[in-house]
């Protein structure tokens, strides 16, 4: 990133980056279109990508925006791969140049509708709670990741989070801001960028559109409403200030903000062959290739409560206590029993490693609201891939210890489902109530009491 970028001025800095380009392009003696000059171009957009919030309404800025992608195009220069402009994605799009594509590129229709039209093949990245990650090659991961982190970041589109602790002093955090951009490099492909922070999640890109791209022929007498279905990326709210859908048809992308109690989560579904893109290079992409180890945490030996790799903040004891604030210690965030977490993270219906994340975040925070995080990040799970079903195996038992064989997760199982249907009837009503909080229904608790109590009588396992 340019110097120019990184002062604490809150200004445009339109002037800085054209500076730091010129400077750049004389220095360097390069011609247009060389790999040379695009790498210098690229900066160069990135420098006004990063001013662009504190740019909007302003002429100069939009008119270098416009004169930047306009050079982009005709130099040919939809993609360079780091600061050595050496190597590469394949290009999606240049309506400009149209250049040939063999049967293993992607591409993009030449028509003006921009319609993806590579391999049909896609797949998933989420992130959410405290926080947990599902990356485009399925995995699924616990991490702490405090900071700033690159989730994507390919030829056509970067997402970047910020997590901040749940609690000052703590190693638990989850996100509290995103940003999305969209890279520029053809008319099929305008150059967007999106932030999202807790209380603001907008129905808009930053300069204030809701969408982007050229359209198709004869449709400029159709209502707004109409046309903003055919261009290429669009903003649609589905509900206001709390979640928000970005659609790039272009890329065949889909990418999900919302705002789920204190907290954001984020999903996205992209083809493969462009998700999957610069995981040969250097550099993070969390979403293509998870954690860094030493960021991860096993949520499995966290769930016995005991053993290696319980969570930093939690105590052996099984029930979580954290100082709410620095100057007031003696103010505790009480964390779920494992079974009060249970009961709740059962009410959503959660299965596999969504059952596992909901319940590390209730036994971790005492937060009920991750139990719907983990609800909406599994029904994202379900609607953006095809064959979400055959993926998951319906495990309705959180796990046991890490890479734990089924003899011994079926032992957790075990160890679990005794203990619930040994419990007294005045210690299962409190377990619900503990889950709820005060003011839920009781009904609930008198329909898993009569649970419990038939469990309590008979055992087939006996």
């Amino acid at each position: 990133m340019w110097s120019g970028v990184a002062e604490g001025s809150s200004g445009c800095k339109v002037d800085s980056c054209t500076r730091q380009f010129q400077q750049a392009a004389m220095a360097s003696g390069v011609r247009r279109g060389s790999a040379a000059f695009c790498v210098i171009l690229r900066q160069y957009s990135d420098c006004l990508r990063s001013t662009a919030r504190s740019c909007r309404g302003h002429l100069a800025y939009h008119s270098t925006i416009t004169l930047v992608q306009n050079w982009n195009g005709d130099s040919n220069c939809s993609y360079v791969g780091g600061a050595s402009g050496a190597g590469g994605a394949p290009a999606i799009f240049n309506k400009d140049r149209p250049r040939n594509h063999d049967h293993h590129s992607p591409k993009v229709d030449d028509s003006p509708s921009c319609t993806y039209q590579g391999r049909p093949e896609v797949t998933h990245c989420s992130f959410y709670g405290d926080p947990h990650l599902v990356t485009f090659n399925g995995d699924f991961q616990t991490c702490k990741v405090a900071g700033a982190w690159p989730l994507i970041d390919n030829a056509y589109l970067a997402v970047s989070v910020t997590n901040e602790a749940v609690v000052p002093g703590s190693s638990a955090t989850a996100t509290t801001k995103i940003t999305i951009i969209i890279k520029g490099g053809s008319d099929c492909a305008p150059e967007r960028t999106y932030e999202a922070a807790v209380d603001s999640v907008p129905a808009s890109f930053v300069d204030g559109s809701q969408w982007g791209g050229p359209l198709p022929p004869g449709s400029s007498g159709l209502p707004s409403s109409a046309f903003e279905h055919l261009v290429p990326v669009r903003i649609v709210e589905k509900e206001p200030g709390r979640h928000v859908e970005i659609h790039a048809r272009h890329l065949g992308a889909t990418l999900i903000v919302r705002q789920v109690g204190r907290y954001l989560t984020f999903a996205a579904k992209l083809p493969r062959e462009i998700a999957l893109q610069g995981a040969g290079r250097e550099g993070l992409q969390l979403c293509v290739k998870g954690c860094p180890a030493s960021e991860r945490i096993d949520v499995g030996t966290v769930l016995l409560g005991s053993g290696h790799g319980r969570h930093p903040s939690m105590p052996s004891s099984g029930r979580f206590y954290r100082s709410q604030t620095s100057e007031s210690p003696s103010a505790l965030v009480k964390g779920m029993t494992r079974d009060a977490a249970l009961a709740l993270c059962r009410e959503y219906n959660l299965t596999d490693y969504y059952l596992d994340s909901c319940m590390f975040d209730l036994m971790t925070t005492g937060d009920p609201s991750f139990s719907l995080a983990a609800s909406r990040a599994q029904a994202d799970y379900f609607s953006l891939l095809p064959d979400a079903a055959n993926r998951l195996a319906n495990r309705t038992w959180p796990l046991g210890a890490s890479g734990s064989s089924p003899s011994s997760s079926t032992a957790s199982r075990d160890s679990l489902s005794s203990s619930s249907a040994s419990s007294s009837t005045a210690r299962s009503l409190l377990l619900v109530g503990e889950a709820h909080g005060p003011g839920r229904p009781s009904s609930l608790a008198v329909c898993l009491l009569v649970v419990w109590s038939l469990m309590s009588l008979w055992n087939p396992l006996r």
